[in-house]
């Protein structure tokens, strides 16, 4: 559900000689995303499965290109996922070696509860993976 709505509102903002490139490491999640562009003939769409935390820039980058687009793109999004990684930091500075310089950045995300709250934790993290 997450992606579809994604990719439609992403879909309705680009130019029409735009990309959108879709990383993941959820083939389900791909698998989602890709019968929805194929359904709706979207064909300025890739979707890559890679580990942000893991992969190498150049790669990827390789990738994007040898499927019709540019190496480096013009803005990045991340939405519900860095929380959930323990290396959230390589994974952001993966996706900025993405970005052309002054690339936009944007995060979609939650926090942990704390203080009294501390104790649902577990339940936002749960919560994150649906």
């Amino acid at each position: 559900m997450r992606h579809r709505a994604q990719l439609l509102l992403l879909r309705d903002r680009i130019r029409p000689e735009g990309m959108i490139v879709g990383i993941d490491s959820s083939p389900g999640m791909l698998a989602q995303a890709r019968r929805r562009a194929t359904r709706n003939g979207w064909t300025n769409v890739i979707l890559l499965e890679a580990d942000a935390t893991t992969l190498f820039p150049a790669v990827i980058g390789d990738r994007i290109a040898a499927q019709g687009g540019r190496r480096h793109s013009d803005a990045a999004l991340a939405t519900y996922a860095l929380s959930l990684m323990p290396d959230w930091e390589t994974a952001w500075t993966n996706m900025a070696s993405l970005g052309m310089p002054g690339a936009a950045m944007a995060v979609v995300d939650m926090q942990e509860p704390t203080g009294a709250f501390s104790g649902l934790a577990p339940l936002a993290r749960a919560a994150c993976r649906l």
